[in-house]
């Protein structure tokens, strides 16, 4: 989940990931969201109706909102389009907070 998150909250890495410009090293958008939702068991968590002492109310309340400003990328679109699509600073920006709350 950390990797998603750090992936999904830096531009610079999102060039180089998800365009292929660095040998052996590939990702992709759904790739971070999947860490992320997926992978790290967080997406049930959140789609649970009970609360949980899994997380915090702060880290769910964080995640819940990232998880809305996903949905406003289009996952289809090219890796470029991705990046600079309007919405993705509102996720770096999310993801950047979901990040530093999870490390303290």
């Amino acid at each position: 989940m950390i990797w998603g998150l750090e992936e999904l909250s830096d531009k610079e890495l999102q060039e180089r990931l998800w365009t292929g410009n660095v040998d052996g090293e590939m990702s992709s958008f759904v790739e971070a969201i999947c860490s992320i939702f997926d992978d790290s068991g967080l997406g049930k968590v959140l789609d649970s109706s009970e609360i949980s002492d899994q997380i915090s109310s702060e880290v769910r309340e964080k995640a819940i909102h990232l998880s809305r400003l996903v949905r406003l990328v289009p996952q289809s679109a090219a890796p470029l389009d991705l990046i600079q699509h309007p919405a993705m600073n509102d996720v770096r920006s999310m993801a950047l907070e979901l990040l530093f709350l999870l490390r303290d």
